[in-house]
């Protein structure tokens, strides 16, 4: 709620995107909740993204496939979180179509050195480019980094080498200072309170 309240006061080029965790997705009355508070928030939807492990889902698919639908229709988008390091299957991506393929840390870390982490994320770029999705390098932490990653294509990238996180109260500051670069501020809200919102500036 809290993080939808925030949302809400900033400029509508800042996106919320909310980590869901299997708990999440298997309680039909949290997905009622959600629902209720993000409708009740005064967001534009398509400012929200989900976000999903591929173990919140991968061995409960049939139990948890309704409850990603409803949010999907209620105009939000969904992205697959830390692609490529479980069961990566495609009959996911057919069935969820997301709007976002997230490429793990630990493909993005060997960018530079290795030539088969440099080939799956090039295959996981164009793969998201052929379902129509955008590709997230996640943990990008140096500029060579994010050069190759924008020579294979990837859409965008989060990381250190753009913000390390900040807590609510500086991100005020630091919008400010993305609007004078020109660039844009997304925010990932975790469902755990306990975990403060990490801000992950996109590549301008």
């Amino acid at each position: 709620g809290r993080a939808l309240q925030d949302c809400r006061t900033w400029e509508s080029r800042v996106l919320l995107k909310i980590n869901l965790s299997l708990v999440d997705l298997m309680s039909p009355e949290h997905v009622e909740e959600i629902c209720s508070t993000l409708a009740s928030s005064g967001v534009d939807p398509s400012r929200i993204t989900f976000e999903l492990k591929e173990t919140s889902f991968a061995r409960n698919f049939h139990e948890v496939e309704p409850a990603i639908q409803k949010l999907r229709a209620l105009g939000c988008g969904i992205a697959l979180d830390d692609f490529g390091i479980e069961y990566s299957s495609l009959r996911y991506v057919q069935k969820l179509s997301p709007n976002v393929i997230k490429i793990d840390k630990s493909f993005v870390d060997l960018v530079e050195s290795d030539l088969s982490s440099r080939s799956i994320i090039t295959t996981i770029v164009e793969l998201a480019k052929n379902v129509g999705a955008k590709s997230v390098a996640e943990g990008v932490e140096t500029s060579a980094q994010a050069s190759l990653l924008c020579s294979i294509g990837c859409d965008e990238m989060q990381g250190y080498h753009f913000s390390k996180p900040v807590s609510r109260d500086d991100a005020a500051e630091l919008l400010r200072n993305e609007q004078r670069e020109g660039r844009r501020l997304e925010t990932e809200a975790f469902s755990a309170s306990s975990h403060p919102p990490r801000r992950d500036r996109e590549a301008a």
